[in-house]
């Protein structure tokens, strides 16, 4: 007789659902391991970055007051409102090429939006009005608009991915340099064309 055939199959089956059982629950064990970990981790790295953007948001929000009062900001908003029937009042800020489907608006509003997916609705991921310094409560208790105490809370993967756009953000306030970037990106945007290009016509325009 075939040895197989010898064996209690039903005894089989059981062995094979236990073993089934045993198998998912170890899968879901080292899961939650995994989980454990990587949240760990995101904290450590949470705790190191928030006294750095602490001190970014606090050195970037004299710069901030300045620039949205000065004459340059108003002529670049008036630069790119030529042609529109309604002017503009911000301007979009480069954000880091990892983040596809974020975007970052400045102005009296600052606020960082992105999509999951092209055909997703946009999700506000930080949105502040007139100042940087809630952007520290955003950093610490996840609101997407902490000066508005019903705002949806926002995960801290989310903000951590956040985190690079929202310090180079403050840098280039403090250096000074946040106009002209978002004026080269413009300038680039406009037929492709290098800027010592655009520059040469219209020059040849004005002779």
């Amino acid at each position: 007789m075939n040895a197989f055939r010898r064996i209690d199959r039903v005894t089989l089956l059981e062995n094979a659902v236990r073993w089934q059982i045993a198998e998912r629950e170890r899968k879901v064990r080292e899961k939650e391991a995994s989980r454990v970990r990587y949240m760990q981790a995101l904290r450590q790295d949470f705790a190191v970055r928030t006294p750095i953007l602490r001190a970014a948001i606090e050195r970037a929000e004299g710069p901030y007051q300045a620039l949205l009062t000065s004459s340059e900001w108003a002529r670049t908003l008036a630069a790119l409102s030529i042609g529109r029937s309604t002017p503009l009042t911000a301007i979009d800020v480069p954000v880091e090429a990892a983040l596809r489907l974020w975007a970052l608006s400045f102005g009296h509003f600052v606020i960082l939006t992105r999509r999951v997916h092209y055909m997703a609705p946009v999700a506000t991921i930080l949105k502040v009005e007139g100042t940087l310094s809630p952007v520290i409560t955003w950093w610490k208790e996840g609101r997407s608009s902490p000066q508005e105490p019903g705002s949806p809370l926002i995960s801290l993967s989310d903000r951590m991915a956040a985190y690079g756009t929202v310090l180079d953000l403050c840098l280039l306030l403090r250096r000074g340099r946040l106009l002209p970037v978002v004026q080269s990106a413009y300038l680039r945007r406009v037929g492709g064309s290098p800027l010592r290009r655009i520059y040469r016509l219209i020059v040849s325009h004005k002779v």
